[in-house]
């Protein structure tokens, strides 16, 4: 009897609150940043504003809810951050993998994914990676379709992290994915099939996949139903949706509420027209919903969706009055307590946060008194603006084109795609003769490779794409402000024009900030086995590179051996150098015609505009530069060979050209030799010169003595040698060069003999990239791994 009057004391109270739990699960979001990031002093600020908020409405029963709902969240995730514990070791170096085809993909030789394996207490899950060792074996990754376990040979390491500023840490990523250990599996032993009962729902989900690839023939269709309708975007073209990603529609490929209100008012229809009564509609259109999440994943949009909707129908089974916003808190909370570490997702950020605003500002806006096409442009300049703090944060750059595209992709995939993928699915499930659906493939096939090729020409146009960089938190919290005042005044259609001006007034600081900084930085950025050294002035005067890195190929690779994603490499060097905020290189130097030095010209070319194109007489006549250089020979670049004695002035910086001495052909001792001075140093760039080339250096060059030195070919043993070490009399070494690399570099005789003369040495290999920033001879020198 007690139970029944304290539950009924709880709910009367948790009525009360109707209408403002969205609040209570701000405080909650907000929580978890503080305690999982103490150190984050915006979260703090934006705690305290929430916590005066909740003061100000002087709603005991709200006070009392919010405590009860923080110290419930203040619990769980103190009890899940104990749990994200290892129990593996790294001398551990055989173990069972529990492995499913979902959660790995295959690029070229090389096999890459997640999987769990199996300690005395149970499983603990572990990034891996495996190069495979033939093409039918790449074969059998490719075409597995079940759970399987094997044994296999491996070695754990600590997963990766960030080696260039604001880039992907991807150790930090996997410890919120409750991932300690990256596994290299040598050798694979004794596969079977995981028969386990737990993964009930997993072998069910891989039959129907299955099922759907039997039924469909292989084409855009079926990669398009499996992407929209199951979230498997492993099929998908990975430079497709790239563009995608690119004008800003990646998210309709996402489980959304789209697809799940679809799912709703189709399954309400069928059970209305084969004579089921609208009261027992609702239970059954909630098991369909949920069983249908239960097979399709637990992604954040789907989660989402699912959630919102079944605590919506389940108030209406149960009679009980629940607003739509309080069913959205309510899910934010189960997404929270779930998994805490949520909150530092984009996806969490936009799919909730997208999610919020629609439920907000939807009803004002279609009392806005235009037509359906004003209104659905005004909805996506404000799904736009607000995604565009974490855009730029995430990806440095957000494309304004989305803000027109989303209308009409939006069109196409709600209207068109989803009720036909639907179609088509249902007609396999029933088993009809394909001549039935079979044209409707086919057109469709012929429709999405058109959709295809639009996409692409827009991605790569690269029209009313602004690019912010990574910058303070004060100018991201000065752009919220003036988006949420933007987005109260429409609220309270209050202000409107005021509060728009605003909003432009700190959309153009934003975009000026960068070009606002009196530092300069000189940075050599991580690019692996290879060079790249980013220039950027005070106030962003002038931006220029020299060198470009590019990934390196051993021999001749069969092609099956080849990467799907060529461009990896490159996209890596070029979100580096976006971080920075730069939008154009006034010039690039190429200082010869290794791969490593120049092999991501051509991606590099296409993401940021170029001015001009340095390189060493002679290597515009090797292969490889022309292969670098076959995109842009009709563009505005300005292609200009070098040979010493010359020099060259990029705005306000001056670089003696040293090397080399008569045209050559590209190769090392070839090399595009710079001398300049900056912030009252002598910086010596030598590429990948050695012991012949500098020989003659220091002999045309007696006086040569600088305070910075690149070292030449990344510490070879062939380059550096004691003679030219001694004169040239460095106080710095700078080394770029891969971790672990094959080569050797830098080679330890070439390391003592810096050490031996007293000279700082900084390397990529162990310090990540390193940052020289400079403000009227004030010097500072930041590395980004300690």
């Amino acid at each position: 009897m007690g139970v029944k009057i304290v539950a009924s004391k709880l709910e009367k109270l948790f009525q009360q609150v109707k209408g403002y739990y969205l609040l209570s699960s701000f405080l909650a979001i907000n929580l978890i940043v503080l305690i999982l990031s103490p150190q984050n002093w915006y979260a703090w600020g934006f705690f305290c504003l929430l916590l005066l908020r909740l003061f100000i409405f002087k709603k005991k029963a709200l006070g009392l809810v919010t405590i009860f709902l923080l110290l419930l969240t203040f619990v769980i995730v103190f009890f899940q951050e104990q749990q994200n514990q290892t129990v593996l070791d790294e001398t551990l170096d055989y173990a069972s993998f529990h492995l499913n085809p979902e959660q790995y993909k295959v690029d070229g030789n090389l096999l890459t994914g997640t999987a769990q394996i199996a300690t005395e207490d149970g499983f603990e899950k572990v990034s891996f990676l495996y190069k495979i060792q033939s093409e039918e074996e790449k074969a059998i990754w490719e075409s597995l379709d079940e759970l399987i376990y094997f044994d296999a040979h491996m070695k754990l390491s600590k997963p990766n992290v960030a080696w260039n500023e604001h880039q992907f840490d991807y150790r930090n990523y996997l410890y919120r994915n409750r991932i300690h250990w990256t596994a290299t599996i040598e050798k694979i032993e004794n596969y079977k099939q995981d028969v386990r009962p737990q993964l009930f729902l997993s072998r069910l989900r891989l039959k129907w996949i299955r099922f759907l690839r039997k039924k469909i023939p292989d084409g855009k269709t079926l990669e398009y139903l499996l992407a929209i309708l199951f979230n498997q975007t492993k099929d998908m073209d990975y430079s497709v949706m790239e563009s995608y990603r690119k004008i800003g529609v990646i998210h309709l490929f996402s489980i959304s509420g789209m697809h799940i209100h679809f799912l709703i008012v189709v399954l309400k229809y069928l059970l209305l027209r084969i004579g089921i009564t609208r009261e027992r509609t609702s239970p059954l259109v909630l098991i369909g919903i949920v069983a249908y999440g239960f097979l399709i994943g637990n992604g954040v949009g789907i989660f989402r969706a699912i959630s919102t909707n079944s605590l919506l129908l389940l108030a209406k089974i149960f009679k009980k009055d629940l607003y739509a916003k309080d069913a959205f808190a309510l899910t934010i909370l189960f997404a929270l307590w779930l998994n805490p570490y949520i909150v530092f997702s984009l996806a969490f950020q936009l799919s909730y946060g997208l999610s919020g605003i629609l439920y907000f500002l939807s009803k004002h806006i279609e009392e806005i008194n235009k037509n359906v096409i004003t209104k659905d442009l005004f909805l996506s300049f404000i799904m736009t603006t607000f995604s565009f703090l974490f855009l730029s944060y995430h990806y440095f750059e957000v494309t304004w084109l989305g803000m027109f595209v989303n209308i009409l992709f939006s069109f196409f995939f709600s209207i068109c795609f989803f009720p036909v993928l639907w179609v088509i699915s249902i007609c396999a499930f029933l088993n009809l003769p394909s001549f039935f659906y079979s044209f409707i493939i086919t057109g469709l096939d012929s429709i999405l490779l058109y959709l295809e090729k639009f996409t692409n020409f827009l991605a790569g146009k690269n029209w009313l794409l602004m690019v912010t960089g990574r910058q303070k938190g004060f100018s991201y919290l000065l752009l919220a402000v003036s988006i949420i005042c933007f987005f109260i005044s429409i609220e309270q259609n209050k202000k409107l024009i005021k509060s728009f001006v605003l909003l432009s007034i700190t959309f153009f600081i934003f975009y000026l900030t960068p070009y606002l900084n009196p530092n300069g930085k000189i940075i050599m950025l991580d690019v692996g086995q290879g060079d790249s050294f980013l220039f950027i002035s005070p106030f962003h005067r002038n931006t220029f590179l020299i060198d470009t890195g590019g990934r390196m190929s051993f021999g001749n690779e069969a092609e099956w051996q080849r990467r799907i994603n060529q461009d990896a490499h490159a996209k890596n060097l070029v979100s580096s150098i976006k971080a920075q905020g730069v939008r154009e290189l006034d010039a690039i130097f190429l200082t010869h015609s290794d791969v490593d030095h120049l092999g991501n010209l051509k991606y590099l070319a296409k993401e940021i505009p170029v001015s001009t194109i340095f390189f060493s007489k002679g290597m515009e006549k090797t292969a490889k530069f022309q292969e670098a250089v076959s995109d842009m020979n009709q563009s505005k670049v300005v292609f200009t060979p070098l040979q010493a004695p010359e020099r060259v002035r990029v705005g306000e910086i001056v670089f003696e050209i040293l090397s080399p001495l008569k045209e050559g052909g590209g190769t090392n001792d070839d090399s595009l030799v710079l001398l300049t001075k900056i912030s009252d140093l002598i910086w010596l760039f030598t590429g990948d010169m050695e012991e012949k080339g500098e020989e003659l250096l220091i002999k045309r060059y007696p006086n040569l003595q600088v305070d910075v030195l690149k070292v030449g070919h990344h510490g070879s043993k062939t380059s550096t040698t004691e003679t030219f070490v001694k004169q040239v009399s460095p106080r710095v070494a700078w080394i770029s060069v891969g971790d672990n690399n094959s080569y050797g570099h830098p080679n330890s005789e070439v390391i003592e003999r810096l050490e031996n003369e007293g000279i700082t040495i900084y390397r990529t290999d162990k310090q990540g990239a390193i940052h020289f920033i400079y403000r009227r001879n004030k010097n500072q020198t930041k590395i980004m791994v300690q």
